[in-house]
């Protein structure tokens, strides 16, 4: 469970330059420099495709998250572009934080936001912040968009230190397909996965278990299923209801997992 109920924003990351540019050298014996990189082409495109986003979704608010009383150029740069950008958009609410103080008020009351508009680092930071507020990286969908093409993943990424230990939560991949769908334009797909997510109660509490029976009597590979919500119990009618949901055949498996949490 998580300490909070409804949050939903949405964190708008530039992924292309700051700190992250990995421009890194050796200043002399026991010094090391990084540089930051901000430029007027990509903070324009991020606070323009943050509006428009929050515009197709009917977001009422954008908040640009910065460190601008401190680094006067590089986020006096994103900012001021980012209040330029605002100045087309008056239909929608405007403002902006300070990256440290963002992530107390994030703590104490995630509602206040709407719309998160940040560079790379702190949109790094402040998107695994956000993920915890809601269950953790294992629930939380992700995509990279582009001009001309999209990725879209878990907002952990690959995760490869977990690959192959049953480990991993299939939530965020599968709200991430959710999200493909949408920018595909497949509205009715997306709806009917989310539909499905929700009736399985995800995002809730997760703890690993082996469905091997279950998905081997459906004739499916159950190697990305190791993981499945057990709130109140796991029943065998609630994943009834899901494939249902799903349009997807059902045959139950003459054997359940000992302990019987999907007995019906």
């Amino acid at each position: 469970t998580t300490r909070f109920e409804g949050v939903d924003l949405i964190v708008v990351r530039e992924n292309t330059e700051d700190l992250y540019s990995g421009l890194e050298h050796r200043v002399t014996a026991g010094v090391v420099e990084s540089i930051k990189v901000v430029t007027e082409r990509a903070c324009l495109r991020i606070a323009r495709y943050a509006f428009a986003l929050a515009r197709r979704l009917g977001r009422r608010k954008v908040t640009a998250v910065h460190k601008a009383n401190i680094m006067k150029l590089t986020d006096g740069l994103f900012l001021e572009c980012c209040r330029r950008v605002a100045r087309d958009h008056r239909d929608i609410e405007f403002g902006d934080v300070i990256v440290d103080n963002c992530a107390m008020q994030l703590v104490r009351d995630p509602g206040q936001f709407d719309v998160l508009l940040l560079g790379n680092l702190y949109g790094d930071i402040m998107s695994d912040l956000c993920a915890g507020l809601v269950g953790g990286l294992g629930v939380v969908p992700g995509a990279n968009v582009g001009d001309d093409v999209a990725v879209f993943e878990a907002v952990h990424g690959s995760a490869p230190d977990i690959a192959g230990k049953g480990l991993a939560n299939p939530t965020a991949v599968i709200l991430s397909c959710v999200e493909m769908m949408k920018h595909l334009g497949e509205v009715n797909a997306a709806a009917r996965i989310e539909a499905a997510a929700a009736a399985a109660g995800v995002p809730i509490a997760w703890r690993p278990f082996l469905l091997g029976p279950i998905f081997r009597a459906q004739g499916w590979n159950d190697s990305p299923f190791n993981l499945y919500p057990v709130k109140g119990r796991y029943m065998w009618r609630d994943l009834a209801r899901v494939c249902a949901s799903l349009e997807l055949p059902l045959r139950q498996p003459s054997t359940f997992p000992r302990n019987g949490l999907l007995a019906a």
